[in-house]
């Protein structure tokens, strides 16, 4: 799902930081994912791209490989115009958090 080791190195081993840091990816989360929703209801690709960029920058803080490429791919498609291959990609976004953030938020509680 993601890469610990990774994880902890960009933390330092820092038990605080570690939370903090999946704490604040977790709660901004649901932000991205109204913008990219609004975005999509509005036609606006422009406003889904945004969204998309910016969370696919978080998740690359996690090494996490699936989460990563899903929002890569909805980033990418916004950006090109493919309106038609945008729900599909949310919906694997979505499928992808929602897999992720359990899995960060067990790893940083048991540290």
């Amino acid at each position: 799902m993601f890469d610990q080791d990774a994880l902890m190195e960009l933390t330092d081993g820092d038990h605080e930081l570690l939370q903090d840091l999946v704490e604040t990816f977790l709660e901004g989360v649901p932000e991205h994912l109204r913008q990219i929703e609004e975005g999509l209801a509005a036609g606006d690709l422009e406003a889904v791209h945004r969204a998309a960029h910016a969370l696919k920058g978080a998740v690359a803080n996690f090494s996490a490989p699936g989460a990563f490429e899903a929002a890569r791919a909805l980033d990418d498609a916004a950006r090109a115009g493919r309106a038609g291959e945008l729900a599909p990609r949310f919906e694997e976004l979505v499928a992808q958090l929602d897999k992720l953030g359990p899995a960060l938020r067990s790893f940083a509680e048991s540290r």
